[in-house]
């Protein structure tokens, strides 16, 4: 298996269409995140992109449409072909100081 330098990471962790990707750790994972979104994206994967704890915005060229209210994405955009689909909710209340 050959790697191209746009889908290294998809190529290297052997992500093909269809699959399902957990990132679990101590650092980098939302950098990973978006490498790998990015990457699914240009070989004209869907990806839908979602977080169980609180990450930054990203910046408007890491996807194609956000969803910050909970409500989901249309039709077309889950349709729509080679587009990174990015949901998850705003929180408004701080972590609290262990």
């Amino acid at each position: 298996m050959t790697c191209e330098m746009n889908d290294l990471f998809l190529q290297a962790l052997q992500i093909k269409q269809g699959d399902i990707v957990c990132l679990v750790g101590a650092g980098g994972k939302t950098s990973l995140m978006f490498q790998l979104a990015k990457e699914a994206k240009d070989v004209g994967m869907k990806v839908l992109v979602t977080t169980s704890t609180r990450i930054f915005i990203p910046e408007a060229n890491q996807y194609n449409a956000i969803d910050l209210s909970g409500r989901g994405f249309s039709s077309a955009q889950i349709d729509a072909r080679g587009s990174i689909l990015l949901a998850f909710l705003r929180l408004n209340r701080r972590k609290s100081a262990v």
